[in-house]
């Protein structure tokens, strides 16, 4: 899609949007979303090559530009899986599949206090998508 048909696209529909002033930088949402800031208890576990990190040449407003680095290892192109929660990339995770299911590894760039059950919840759900039990889940902390 060219500059040009988004800009249109954006005309068409912008009756149905409003515009935020986030961080500085101004962002376009639906007149049906409630409130700037995401529910801070939502956790998504996010393939690597979503469109919610590659969908935006500036990624800061859901990424720290510190942790950038971390989700694209040696800044090659390869977007790691990212773990989300209250709308920011707050680590990344793995899976690593065993002839009785999956094992999965989540590396937190901060602290989930509070954020641990519902990653796990997050992870059921994605098990259930796969077909495939988790037979363990470990937390570890990424070196930075």
């Amino acid at each position: 899609m060219t500059l040009t048909d988004s800009r249109r696209a954006h005309e068409a529909i912008k009756g149905n949007l409003k515009s935020e002033l986030i961080d500085g930088t101004e962002y376009w949402v639906s007149i049906d979303r409630d409130s700037q800031n995401p529910n801070d208890s939502e956790v998504y576990l996010l393939p690597g090559f979503d469109e919610y990190i590659l969908g935006y040449k500036d990624r800061s407003a859901v990424l720290k530009p510190e942790i950038a680095p971390l989700i694209v290892p040696g800044n090659n192109g390869v977007f790691l899986a990212t773990v989300v929660a209250g709308g920011r990339v707050v680590g990344t995770w793995k899976r690593n599949f065993k002839k009785k299911g999956m094992e999965l590894r989540i590396n937190p760039f901060e602290s989930l206090k509070g954020r641990q059950e519902a990653v796990i919840q997050e992870a059921d759900r994605y098990a259930a998508f796969i077909g495939l039990p988790i037979l363990k889940i470990d937390f570890t902390e990424k070196e930075r």
